[in-house]
């Protein structure tokens, strides 16, 4: 019960701390969402890239393209030539009719506009399918480089090649999200304590009467931190907020624009969510002990 009781002192010096200082806090939670958003930008575009990515490297389907005029004997032929292959596990030929009926089926990405073209203007392709012994490394490379010098192949498209030119976008994207998370987390830490010093400056005699009346350094500290580490989560909600929002907006537009990409957008699962809060609040924390140290103790 006396620990809960100091706990409950810490919280309420905090929530004091917030009241006297409402707008230098104002300000610093402002420029803390700010930030926070910037990195949930970062953060939920490259959940959704890789997302897609996972889903496309998922795929080990080999499209083979006839050429123009080709008939649907010419695609079997392919077809019974990609079996022989090491590492096919099928492979089917399908005819204009088929593929139109196909990309135009309701539900499908882009069914009306597929349905609107002329039968004449779809391909003759061979859907292939590869084993799970031949879906990674190059493998389905030098299947579709076989495939490529068939006679009256005109384009082979690779899914697995082009989940590795994405996987090389994501990891690009992940450099970039570990660049800007740093420079987040460097820009919470100097708000807060750049905040808290002021702060403290202002309260340096109440600060001083507590000493006088014998508080530790303990007493003095903890509800700093809090206080850090409230504003820090505080402006962390917010920026949740606002980007959630903006995801909204933005979603039913972008996805057609996704959906050919076999993307569909989706907002940051929760623990993802509620563990961005906790390490928020915890930088608030680590913020607020940099200006204990270097407005209190020093």
């Amino acid at each position: 019960m006396m620990r809960l009781g100091l706990v409950d002192r810490w919280f309420r010096r905090a929530l004091v701390g917030f009241r006297r200082e409402a707008g230098l806090h104002a300000g610093a939670t402002a420029s803390l969402a700010a930030a926070f958003v910037l990195l949930g930008l970062v953060s939920l575009l490259f959940w959704n890239v890789a997302r897609g990515v996972d889903a496309w490297s998922g795929d080990v389907q080999l499209t083979v393209y006839m050429h123009d005029g080709a008939v649907l004997e010419e695609a079997r032929q392919v077809a019974a030539f990609a079996r022989t292959l090491p590492g096919v596990q099928s492979a089917n030929a399908v005819s204009a009719a088929d593929a139109r009926a196909r990309l135009s089926s309701p539900g499908s990405p882009g069914a009306a506009a597929f349905a609107a073209l002329p039968a004449d203007l779809y391909p003759v392709t061979v859907e292939i399918s590869l084993l799970p012994s031949a879906r990674v490394g190059a493998r389905p490379v030098r299947i579709a480089e076989r495939l490529r010098a068939a006679p009256g192949v005109d384009e082979v498209d690779s899914v697995p090649e082009l989940a590795a030119r994405l996987e090389n976008v994501v990891e690009l994207s992940r450099i970039a999200g570990i660049v800007v998370g740093l420079v987040v987390f460097l820009g919470v830490l100097s708000i807060v304590s750049s905040t808290l010093i002021v702060s403290l400056q202002r309260r340096r005699d109440e600060v001083e009467l507590l000493r006088l009346c014998g508080a530790t350094d303990g007493f003095l500290r903890m509800p700093l931190l809090i206080e850090g580490a409230l504003q820090s989560a505080l402006g962390a909600l917010i920026a949740l907020g606002l980007l959630s929002g903006l995801y909204a907006a933005v979603r039913d537009a972008a996805r057609p624009v996704l959906a050919t990409l076999g993307i569909e957008p989706t907002f940051l699962p929760w623990p993802m969510v509620v563990a961005a809060l906790l390490a928020a609040a915890f930088v608030g924390a680590l913020g607020s002990e940099i200006s204990f140290r270097r407005a209190v103790r020093v």
